[in-house]
């Protein structure tokens, strides 16, 4: 009789805002460790974090699971001191998101609530064509001299 170990790793990378399992080929689920609650369609390899928080993932490949350690998020609230300055617009949108900031921007990135990137691009004028997004949730972070700013909004 032969017996069969599957190893699975339950270890993570951060990047900025973004954790990423280092497990391939497996089912996640984000977990937020301050109250050991699932976070709602989190489920990709990787998830970015939109609020300070602990978080981890639980990796499952097969009948077998594992959670990852958590892992701490705590430069969102100094990223968004200067968020007055930033107002984004309708919210919610159909087709065109309007970034009003007395900062230049230098770039903008879209990704849905699971944390998946939707668009990455520098914007000039402060107008953003989002008509071909599915209806959701989704963040926008809108990078400017003075730092990173976040905000979610809703495509209807």
């Amino acid at each position: 009789m032969t017996i069969s170990v599957n190893t699975i790793d339950a270890t993570t990378t951060l990047v900025s805002e973004t954790i990423t399992a280092n497990q391939t080929d497996a089912v996640y689920q984000w977990i937020n460790c301050d109250g050991n609650t699932p976070i709602v369609n989190a489920v990709s390899q990787s998830f970015t974090a939109t609020q300070n928080g602990n978080f981890a993932v639980i990796v499952s490949v097969g009948d077998c699971s594992v959670s990852s350690g958590c892992t701490a998020i705590t430069t969102l609230a100094v990223e968004n001191h200067n968020i007055e300055t930033l107002v984004i617009y309708p919210n919610p949108v159909t087709s065109y998101l309007n970034i009003q900031t007395r900062k230049a921007i230098t770039s903008v990135k879209i990704t849905d609530i699971s944390g998946r990137k939707i668009v990455k691009k520098i914007y000039s004028p402060n107008e953003i064509d989002v008509s071909d997004l599915s209806a959701g949730i989704y963040i926008i972070e809108i990078q400017t001299p003075d730092g990173v700013f976040r905000k979610k909004f809703i495509k209807n």
